[in-house]
């Protein structure tokens, strides 16, 4: 990477990053599986992740050592997109894709050149096979993706970021519409082809029920989720994946009006009205109070509608 392109990828991650410096956010709960031999031939990046035996005469992997986990996950996505450019010598060597392997782990691509959590592909009248889930390229009892792919994907994450540091920046109101649309769509085409998924996650098992459970994105163990989470958390500026209390929907708060952790949020479209209505509430019924769940219940009809005023 020469000095411009260093320094525009610099420009963009200043828009992006969180407080501790990172485009790729933490995310809880996320774990890596770390690779135990790495290597490079030709145009393909060979691996075999930890916890799995070599079989060097046959296409198949079996169980064999200790896997190796990394729950460090900030900073994955900084370093990916830095694939996308490579120096000369690295794009000769492909040593920096080896490199950041063994640092993070795998794609865990399959024929598809998509990760092998990825949507079915083809179609469902025709293909006897729809519905059968990939699994990953091996050659030679280890895992092989072409390096080419790994640089389409790096780029194509830089390509998100840029959209979204654009937009933040406000440039050209009249592209804004165009560039959100894509954004979307890049963003969702991660997500679904990373498995990403929304589970609930007891964090507090002994406060009362719900007080202490939490949305949580599920990324699996593979490098592709957790990038494909930490693109769409930093497209967003989100730190974690946020309920409205009233409406229940998940939304993206303005970076400015995050609530405090433990608090009520509400979406743009509740807003203020149903935090007063909340409060309220609560200064009703002071010992059925929710001031410090992480998640709130679904509002009733009743309660969408607003105290009702107390006869005098």
């Amino acid at each position: 990477m020469d000095a411009a392109q260093e320094e525009k990828v610099r420009r963009v991650r200043s828009l992006l990053q969180d407080e501790q410096g990172y485009a790729g956010r933490k995310i809880p709960g996320a774990v890596l599986l770390l690779p135990a031999e790495v290597a490079v031939e030709g145009e393909n990046l060979l691996y075999r992740p930890s916890g799995f035996l070599r079989l060097p005469s046959a296409d198949k992997l079996g169980m064999s050592e200790e896997p190796k986990f990394q729950s460090k996950v900030e900073g994955a996505l900084d370093e990916f997109v830095r694939l996308a450019f490579p120096s000369k010598a690295e794009r000769h060597s492909s040593s920096d894709i080896a490199d950041f392997t063994r640092k993070w782990g795998g794609l865990w691509l399959c024929r598809h050149d998509l990760p092998c959590a990825h949507p079915p592909i083809g179609n469902l009248l025709v293909d006897p096979g729809y519905f059968t889930r990939c699994s990953p390229t091996v050659s030679d009892g280890m895992f092989a993706e072409p390096i080419k792919t790994w640089r389409e994907l790096a780029a194509g994450a830089f390509i998100a970021m840029r959209f979204a540091a654009d937009l933040r920046r406000g440039l050209d109101p009249g592209k804004d519409r165009a560039l959100r649309r894509s954004l979307v769509s890049i963003s969702n085409k991660w997500l679904s082809d990373g498995g990403v998924t929304v589970q609930l996650v007891d964090a507090a098992p002994n406060h009362r029920w719900p007080s202490g459970v939490e949305f949580r994105l599920s990324v699996g163990v593979g490098l592709y989720g957790v990038l494909a989470a930490q693109l769409a958390m930093a497209v967003t500026l989100s730190r974690t994946v946020y309920v409205c209390a009233e409406c229940g929907k998940l939304f993206t708060p303005e970076p400015s009006h995050r609530p405090r952790t433990g608090r009520r949020a509400f979406c743009r479209q509740c807003g203020r009205l149903a935090a007063v209505r909340h409060a309220m509430r609560d200064m009703r019924h002071p010992s059925q109070g929710t001031q410090e769940l992480l998640v709130e219940e679904t509002p009733t009809p009743k309660e969408r509608g607003g105290p009702k005023l107390s006869k005098s």
